[in-house]
């Protein structure tokens, strides 16, 4: 399978770049409060990139409800962990 390649910031305006940044910082508040195996010590940096790279294809999909980026940047993380 190849690898996903995220869409670059600058692809963005102000206003998504702000969406982001709210479904972001929900998708890593919930996965820390489900104690997710992906958010373990030794795998936080990896999690953190796998939900930026999420959540920035799915808004150049078009999605722009922060609620379903959360949830797609969240499930894109559990995908990967199996």
């Amino acid at each position: 399978m190849e690898p996903v390649r995220a869409v670059p910031f600058s692809e963005f305006d102000p206003r998504t770049i702000n969406l982001l940044n709210v479904a972001w910082s929900g998708a890593l508040r919930e996965l820390q409060a489900l104690k997710s195996n992906a958010v373990s010590t030794d795998r936080i940096a990896e999690t953190v990139l796998r939900v930026n790279i999420n959540l920035r294809v799915a808004a150049a999909a078009g999605e722009r409800d922060p609620e379903k980026l959360k949830q797609l940047a969240i499930k894109g993380v559990d995908d990967a962990s199996k």
